[in-house]
């Protein structure tokens, strides 16, 4: 299950214009503009209007409430479910958290999640971003779980490596 604590992380992401800009041109393909009779000129204005639209719709309270009445679902999912964005985009399947992540890696710690049931495996399933967890958590991860992501690794590196730079 996806965190829904990641929610109000994306939509404070997505209410900037650019970084919403690039999230849609990324994931609007060419088939996609075809499909919507779109000359090149009018890619761009398309394109500018549906992030102006999209800007708005993540502000709406009952779009916000659906999202987290269903975490579960992607970005990209809820837009194309609520008919926002049309269903040709290829959108359809990103995981919004690893796309900023790997777009705009100075969010990386903010929106990535890591799930525990705590160290014996005693405990309620906890999912929390990378940035707060423990230093010794996220140093017992690196060391035993071999079956990670390489994105979450390489964050997970990061942040230690960050905060062992900060005691210096």
């Amino acid at each position: 299950m996806r965190a829904k604590g990641r929610i109000d992380i994306v939509l404070k992401f997505m209410s900037d214009d650019i970084a919403r800009l690039k999230f849609l041109e990324d994931h609007l393909t060419d088939e996609s503009y075809n499909e919507l009779d779109l000359f090149l000129e009018e890619r761009v204005r398309a394109l500018q209007k549906l992030s102006e639209n999209v800007g708005e719709v993540i502000k709406n309270k009952i779009f916000i409430n659906n999202w987290k009445e269903y975490p579960d679902l992607r970005f990209g999912q809820l837009l194309i479910n609520e008919r926002i964005v049309p269903d040709i985009m290829k959108m359809w399947a990103v995981e919004e958290c690893d796309w900023i992540a790997r777009t705009y890696p100075k969010w990386a710690s903010k929106v990535l999640f890591w799930g525990s049931f705590g160290k014996n495996k005693d405990r309620p399933y906890i999912q929390k971003p990378i940035i707060k967890m423990s230093t010794t958590h996220l140093k017992a991860c690196l060391e035993t779980q071999d079956q990670m992501h390489p994105l979450y690794r390489k964050i997970m590196e990061e942040e230690v490596k960050k905060r062992k730079n900060k005691k210096r």
